[in-house]
């Protein structure tokens, strides 16, 4: 059982390169070809098959949007297994040739390893009122026993795809709520359902049913403050326990076992003791058990050392010397702790679970795209990436053309660190920013820094948006003349040659509400499109820097306007609403707005268009969905999602 409770890293954009997979001798070949594309910044949990053939990752901690099976024979990725719904919950059959996962909405499924066929053994509810909360597979692969928040534990037959049992918890108030499973399990000698159960404002318990007739036999409380922890389910008796330290960020384990209740040992002290950020927030060492439970590993944050733990015994068998930091990024180990797994900046490490010392690399290409730009016509994407791990100064930057074969990567040197905004193909020129309000015009060509500027009165640069023929610039940002708690912002329209301010536009965060927080060049350039508060946008000529037309607002209670688009030809503009789940299109030259179209339904909260794009030949347009808050409500994720629609 593998169960996912940390926060997840923020969603990039990828340069991506497709890799086949190699097979592995002894076993049937796999048809999958699956580009080696996670960022390692996303892997939050890694999990052995019992063979110990594949690795199952998860991507993305807290909210896991999907998991991917790597091939350890090849170090390649085999595939992705994705679902709408947060994976919450994962186990492999004890054969290898299968893995079970478990969903926010309460969906179980079983996915064929080679096939990547998934079945369902339990449908979901599109809520998540009884999202799964662990997975367990007995050692013959014939019972599922899974958990959900609810706190209901239910039993499977695989074989038979039927129900055997369904064991809940009785209510902890007045209004009904229950307890939410942690682990459960069917004792090795099948006669009982073991539960363990988190009483929110209560006491975490031990809950042990007669798997015969279906009546509790006993229910175990654990001592106050006590709490059980992410894959602390040893064995049928035995559980790792969390207890916080006063001031620490990371809790101590102890030993309860259910037959001696009274006897609690401790088992793990972390060597540091971080203050958390904030009262309560604390965190549990990572535990992973060896088959039976005989066994675990001990790995906190901060601490160099990884601890073996004898169950049994109860007591520390041995402490783990790793090399250098190579136990900072232990994920997962296997069932016979012989090997683990680890995570850095540039793939997965598959270690000596005794030595550290590498035996495996899986590189994975997460190397994640600052920006995603599209040229005016559409026809050229380039990509510009912060080197991993290296000088902040120095960026990559790819150009793809839509018709060629292979991309061009020029070495970017500016003087000072910057963010990659926009690219004018047609001038060569690359246009970047920081949070000092310093601007950057690069040779795309050369790599070269052609100049440099300090434009008055930006503290930061936020956005920029470059003309076609990279002569003007539009640059958004905050106002260096802010006072106090107030942000005021600043936008201008600037030439490039030598960073003259052509206009500053009117933004005022108060009453007025017209901020600016978007802007776009016409694929021409000879105009520009501002977006603007209360759903409105407005469109500007380049040469004069004059208003040419205000656009409504699409609908009466429309929002901050947020992204926008001209479509190739120039008559039309597309915005999205950053409060808004609607994207609308406006007729540039009588300002009406000509069409709305709905995202649809979204299994997320706050979802909007983070970004909007037409096709080239105008017949297509298609919008990026963006989060600006996540929740903790949300059963799936919207962010990285795109909708396509037929823009006749």
């Amino acid at each position: 059982m593998l169960s996912f409770n940390k926060t997840s890293a923020a969603i990039a954009l990828c340069a991506l390169a497709l890799v086949p997979v190699t097979a592995v001798a002894e076993r049937k070949p796999a048809v999958a070809v699956v580009a080696d594309i996670d960022d390692p910044a996303e892997f939050a949990a890694a999990l052995f098959s019992p063979n110990g053939r594949i690795l199952a990752v998860a991507d993305g901690a807290f909210t896991v949007k999907k998991m991917t099976l790597w091939d350890l024979g090849s170090g390649r990725p085999l595939r992705h297994l994705v679902y709408p719904a947060f994976f919450t919950a994962m186990a492999f059959a004890p054969d290898g040739k299968s893995i079970a996962t478990g969903h926010k909405d309460g969906a179980v499924k079983l996915w064929d390893i080679e096939t990547g066929a998934a079945t369902t053994i339990v449908p979901g509810k599109d809520d998540e009122e009884s999202a799964v909360s662990s997975l367990w597979i007995d050692d013959k692969g014939e019972v599922l026993v899974f958990g959900d928040v609810a706190g209901a534990a239910t039993v499977w037959d695989l074989g038979q795809r039927k129900l055997i049992d369904k064991f809940v918890l009785a209510p902890v108030d007045t209004l009904g709520n229950r307890a939410r499973i942690v682990a459960a399990r069917r004792s090795a000698d099948a006669s009982r359902v073991i539960a363990l159960a988190h009483a929110a404002g209560g006491l975490d318990s031990v809950n042990v049913w007669d798997a015969r007739p279906g009546a509790t036999l006993a229910a175990t409380k654990l001592p106050k403050t006590y709490a059980f922890a992410d894959g602390g389910m040893l064995d049928d008796d035995a559980f790792l326990v969390r207890v916080p330290r006063a001031g620490c960020k990371t809790d101590r384990l102890v030993q309860f076992n259910l037959s001696r209740p009274a006897d609690v040992v401790d088992a793990f002290t972390p060597s540091q003791c971080d203050k958390p950020e904030y009262e309560g927030d604390t965190v549990a060492p990572n535990i992973f058990a060896a088959a039976g439970g005989a066994r675990a590993l001990i790995k906190a944050d901060g601490d160099p050392a990884v601890t073996l733990w004898d169950a049994r015994a109860r007591r520390v068998e041995r402490t783990l010397a790793w090399p250098d930091d190579a136990a900072k990024g232990l994920i997962g180990a296997d069932r016979g702790l012989t090997r683990a797994a680890t995570v850095a900046t540039d793939g997965l490490r598959i270690r000596d679970a005794e030595t550290g010392a590498p035996v495996k690399e899986l590189p994975a290409y997460g190397y994640p795209a600052e920006n995603a730009v599209a040229a005016k016509d559409g026809r050229v994407i380039a990509l510009p990436h912060a080197l991993p791990g290296g000088d902040e100064k120095l960026k990559d930057l790819t150009l793809w053309k839509l018709d060629g074969l292979a991309p061009k990567t020029t070495r970017l040197t500016a003087s000072g660190v910057m963010t990659i905004y926009d690219v004018s193909v047609a001038a060569s020129l690359a246009l970047g920013g920081n949070d000092k309000g310093e601007l950057y015009l690069l040779s795309t060509e050369t790599g070269r820094e052609q100049a440099k500027f300090a434009l008055p009165n930006f503290k930061t640069v936020e956005k920029a948006s470059l003309a076609p023929d990279g002569k003007t610039m539009i640059v958004l940002g905050e106002d260096a003349r802010s006072e106090g708690d107030s942000t005021r912002h600043i936008a201008v329209l600037a030439r490039t040659g030598d960073g003259g301010i052509i206009r500053t536009f009117k933004q005022d965060g108060g009453e007025a509400n017209d901020e600016v927080f978007g802007a776009t060049f016409s694929p021409d350039g000879k105009r520009f499109a501002f977006a603007r508060r209360g759903g409105t946008a407005e469109i500007w000529s380049t040469q004069e820097a004059t208003r040419i037309r205000l656009l409504p607002a699409a609908t009466r209670d429309a929002t901050d306007t947020w992204a926008l688009a001209f479509s190739p030809d120039g008559r039309f503009l597309i915005g999205g609403s950053l409060f808004d789940e609607t994207v609308f299109v406006w007729n540039t030259a009588t300002g009406k707005v000509v069409r709305k179209l709905d995202l649809g339904a979204g299994r997320a909260h706050y979802r909007h268009a983070g970004a909007l794009a037409l096709s080239h030949d105008g017949k297509t347009l298609a919008a990026g969905l963006a989060q600006r808050a996540v929740s903790s409500g949300d059963i799936g994720p919207e962010r990285g999602g795109i909708v396509v629609w037929d823009a006749a």
